[in-house]
């Protein structure tokens, strides 16, 4: 499974990188003069912005689930739209089959679809918490100041289950 997801992660930085150069293709390939130069450089800079600001695993806003996904969604039909108007179909169509499938794989492995709930046969006497509730992890570590920033993304540990 750690195979499946490490090529799904390759597969999503190179579209990432692939979405850039589209961007800053069809702004130097279609306008010509200060256009091109500010549309071939600011393109692809504007994508990159949005994409660190709102997608990136290290985001600088934490947004929920579904508005990072709408982020993505907007940077990549912006390059597939680029690459169309640049009279380049076979690209657009194989860069938005390729990222519709590599997001449909990721889902689970980088946080955006819910994993199933553990099994229930279990008789500690540990509450669960809400879904919606903030956990607070004891450790200071880097992955659990982001499950304490992000909990949709990291799921609660079923309380018969070890950590």
């Amino acid at each position: 499974m750690d195979a499946l997801r490490y090529a799904n992660l390759t597969l999503r930085f190179a579209l990432e990188l692939a979405a850039l150069a589209a961007l800053g293709y069809w702004g130097f390939a279609e306008h010509d003069g200060a256009a091109a130069i500010l549309l071939g450089l600011g393109a692809p800079g504007l994508a990159a912005l949005v994409w660190g600001l709102f997608v990136a695993p290290k985001a600088a806003v934490d947004l929920p689930p579904g508005g990072r996904l709408s982020c993505e969604v907007v940077v990549f039909a912006a390059a597939v739209c680029a690459l169309w108007a640049s009279d380049h179909t076979g690209p657009a169509v194989a860069m938005a089959l390729a990222a519709s499938v590599s997001r449909a794989t990721g889902l689970r492995s980088i946080g955006y679809a819910k994993t199933p709930p553990p099994a229930t046969n279990c008789t500690s006497p540990v509450p669960m918490p809400s879904p919606t509730q903030t956990m607070r992890w004891p450790s200071t570590s880097a992955t659990a100041r982001q499950r304490a920033r992000r909990p949709w993304r990291y799921p609660a540990a079923h309380a018969c289950q070890t950590r």
